[in-house]
């Protein structure tokens, strides 16, 4: 993971870094209150971009930041 402030950046190159930048996104929701509802849709949404990084393209990244 790379920090820019704001926002962080997470190195995928196999599935173990799925539930890193998952686990990263849980922690974001929280941190901004999402209720349980919208932070398993994060949590999902998160977890499906990072699995079709690794699966179809085998590496690449995910920006994690809060937009308001």
């Amino acid at each position: 993971m790379i920090s820019y402030g704001t926002q962080l950046v997470f190195r995928l190159e196999d599935n173990s870094g799925v539930a890193v930048v998952r686990r990263a996104g849980s922690a974001l929701a929280r941190e901004l209150q999402f209720n349980q509802i919208c932070a398993g849709q994060l949590a999902l949404v998160i977890t499906e971009a990072a699995t079709n990084i690794v699966k179809h393209v085998g590496h690449g990244e995910i920006l994690l930041r809060a937009l308001h």
